[in-house]
């Protein structure tokens, strides 16, 4: 073919035409999206302004671990704030936020002796300046809260569930209450939170005993010590989703009934079983399983005081009344953080930093998410201007690509479902003995 090859600033060009498209086109989408809930709670006979329960999440385009305890900011020059709503079984993304410090035509101005100030100057791609934190999940609340209540198709949120290591809520709360004067609940991802309590207790100095006749070598003792801590994890979180449903709406007696578990709990690890007799809805003090521990070490535990007053300090962080309020509707943030995994697709994080497209990227994965595979790239295609034929061979392969993640969707949600029936049955028969 005797076509010219095309600079490399007449792509870039290009580039940044098309990105502007594809960021208003995954805009309009998730305008529709909003539109559609707004369609949903009225057919469903509730007021097209009722709240709905939503759940958020950060990612940043660095590993923080990388510089930590090196900078008293996060070490990241992008942020990605994705909210998506908990109204219908697809937990669409409606709301996304991304905060960027790079800015080239800055950069290049300086390098030149020009002063130039990012964000501000024509052209800048910039939306924070370099001595802001990028870490400012509070302003990244409010940001999302006012995506949500401006526009032609307003939404509201009375229950957000984050994590436990922001003030993303927080900020999403004021913007809400300003903005529309709806109070937002804030609850906590119940995953996240069982990580971190796994970790407190590995991290705690508890030194407990194993009095057991196997003659267990250093490795294996080591190895039960170790599962310790993923253990009464997992113990923690049948307790609690064992109280709350057999005790439904009534929260009080479920909350009470999850404290008085903690020192059942523990001394359940000791194999005295006589106060999981009375508080505890997952051992009936005589068939209990311990999971990830060894065999051999299964009511092998001996804990000193001091290691039980540890232990009770940290499992009130799941279980105590706080807790156990904020988690009581047991929601997590993964379809939030599911977006995370197209993020890397489009804009890695280890390889590159886009410093203007990086925006339009992130629109672009959230438009895949959003969309079936196949619909979005016809989508964008379309609102590119480079609408596909329709007996092309291209068409017909995106339309096989929609079919085997519709699939791989149906399979991977059924055998959830199977699994939580699995172990929410053994939780019935057990609390029934």
């Amino acid at each position: 073919m005797n076509k010219p090859v095309p600079c490399a600033s007449a792509l870039q060009s290009q580039l940044n035409e098309v990105g502007r498209k594809v960021r208003e086109c995954n805009e309009e989408n998730m305008s529709e999206h909003r539109f559609q809930l707004q369609n949903i709670l009225e057919n469903g006979g509730f007021p097209r302004d009722t709240p709905i329960p939503a759940e958020a999440d950060r990612q940043y385009n660095n590993p923080l671990r990388n510089s930590r305890g090196n900078t008293p900011f996060a070490p990241a020059t992008q942020t990605r704030d994705v909210l998506a709503e908990n109204l219908t079984p697809q937990k669409k993304i409606i709301a996304f936020n991304h905060e960027n410090k790079l800015c080239k035509i800055g950069e290049c101005a300086r390098r030149r002796g020009v002063e130039v100030d990012c964000p501000g100057h024509e052209g800048c791609t910039a939306t924070l300046s370099v001595e802001e934190n990028a870490g400012d999940e509070k302003r990244g609340g409010r940001k999302l809260a006012s995506i949500l209540t401006s526009g032609s198709h307003p939404i509201t949120v009375d229950k957000l569930c984050t994590d436990a290591d922001g003030r993303m809520a927080e900020g999403f709360g004021d913007e809400m209450k300003s903005k529309q004067g709806v109070t937002t609940e804030h609850y906590l991802d119940t995953v996240h939170l069982n990580r971190a309590v796994a970790k407190a207790i590995s991290r705690a100095r508890i030194t407990p005993q194993l009095v057991t006749e196997h003659p267990c070598k250093s490795k294996e003792h080591r190895q039960a010590i170790n599962r310790l801590a993923d253990s009464i994890a997992w113990r923690a979180e049948r307790e609690v989703r064992a109280a709350n449903q057999k005790f439904g709406n009534r929260k009080d007696l479920a909350a009470q009934s999850i404290t008085a578990a903690i020192p059942a709990l523990i001394k359940c690890y000791e194999d005295k079983h006589n106060l999981c007799r009375k508080y505890s809805l997952v051992c009936d003090g005589e068939k209990c399983v311990h999971e990830y521990i060894p065999k051999f070490a299964r009511g092998a535990y001996r804990f000193s005081p001091s290691d039980t007053e540890v232990l009770a300090v940290i499992l009130r962080k799941r279980m105590g009344k706080e807790a156990t309020r904020k988690t009581r509707y047991s929601l997590t943030t993964q379809k939030a953080e599911s977006v995370n995994h197209a993020f890397a697709k489009t804009n890695p994080k280890h390889s590159m930093t886009c410093s203007r497209n990086g925006v339009n990227r992130d629109h672009s994965a959230i438009h895949m998410v959003n969309n079936a595979i196949g619909d979005s790239i016809l989508i964008k295609a379309k609102a590119c201007n480079v609408p596909l034929a329709p007996n092309s061979p291209a068409l017909s392969t995106l339309h096989h690509m929609n079919r085997r993640q519709s699939y791989f969707r149906i399979r991977a949600s059924s055998s959830r479902e199977i699994q939580q029936s699995t172990c929410s049955s053994t939780t019935k028969q057990i609390s029934l003995v």
